[in-house]
């Protein structure tokens, strides 16, 4: 069995991701959340993976790129989003996956520094175990949290800090 990971823009590619989006975040399972009142960016990419069973999209991870002062300079970032995996295809890898295509696609931008995400406590050891690492420098996220109301105890903020690359003798 191989799986196959597209990157895809954004814009054109939220008809293929919007049915899963609707499967995993229904609104009854967004107005629940403390998050419910913030209208979501759209990705700039998309990785999408489908399941093995050609029953439609298994993975979504969306790529955001950004540009935020810091220290009073600009500085390019890159950010995930929007994961969501389908019930019957979840604990088979497949986010995993997705998340490190997003990575690799953002180190592959070379102007950006760091890559960013938001996610939920509960979700904290799942990040962890996949190179995340708490931030906790709030001057960093000062532009995104005024547009962003959640409390520092409704999210866990989390940096991919780039490894060090492999010298190749």
């Amino acid at each position: 069995m191989s799986i196959e990971i597209d990157v895809l823009n954004g814009d054109a590619s939220w008809q293929r991701a919007e049915p899963l989006h609707r499967a995993v975040w229904g609104r009854h399972v967004v107005e629940a959340q403390p998050w419910a009142h913030i209208e979501w960016a759209h990705a700039d990419l998309r990785v999408l993976i489908d399941a093995p069973d050609d029953g439609g999209l298994a993975c979504h991870v969306g790529i955001y790129f950004r540009t935020i002062t810091w220290n009073r300079h600009k500085v390019h970032v890159g950010g995930i989003g929007g994961v969501a995996t389908r019930q019957d295809c979840r604990r088979r890898g497949y986010a995993s996956l997705a998340i490190d295509a997003a990575v690799h696609t953002m180190r592959a931008n070379d102007a950006v520094k760091f890559a960013i995400l938001f996610c939920e406590p509960h979700n904290f050891a799942f990040y962890e175990a996949r190179g995340w690492h708490p931030l906790h420098r709030r001057s960093v996220l000062r532009a995104a949290l005024r547009a962003n109301p959640l409390r520092g105890d409704d999210a866990v903020r989390l940096r991919h800090r780039p490894r060090p690359a492999r010298r190749q003798d």
